[in-house]
């Protein structure tokens, strides 16, 4: 088997917070607010902004004024923002492959109050079958 199967460890996900937490031993790390998708030939950096596009409060994405509570719905059903959820958990899945970690931890601002982070850590569990 080849590929991610092949490298089917249980591993912990956990979300921190970016101003409070300390990054854990034999962990991949991972900052929710945009993330590498790749380097060019010249070795430019190209960022994807993985922050929430739905801001809690009035949201210049959709319109709408959110609470915390409907970020999240907002954020499931914004389809640009889930292609770009696709290309990090396809980043992370490699990452795992290459560094065999006991531990992806997703840094956000927000944590431990509810967010994006939530849904990328529900796709990686699936994803990986944590």
């Amino acid at each position: 088997m080849h590929g991610f199967e092949s490298h089917m460890v249980r591993m912990d996900i956990v979300i921190k917070n970016l101003r409070s937490d300390n990054r854990s031993e034999n962990s991949l790390g991972y900052d929710c607010g945009r993330f590498i998708h790749h380097r060019s030939i010249e070795l430019e950096l190209e960022y994807v902004n993985l922050g929430n596009q739905h801001k809690v409060g009035f949201c210049d994405t959709c319109n709408q004024y959110h609470t915390r509570a409907s970020l999240i719905p907002a954020c499931r059903s914004d389809l640009i923002w889930q292609e770009k959820v696709d290309l990090f958990v396809d980043k992370v899945k490699r990452d795992v492959i290459l560094q065999e970690p006991h531990t992806i931890e997703l840094w956000c601002w927000c944590a431990p109050l509810p967010c994006h982070c939530d849904i990328i850590k529900e796709r990686l569990e699936k994803e990986m079958g944590s």
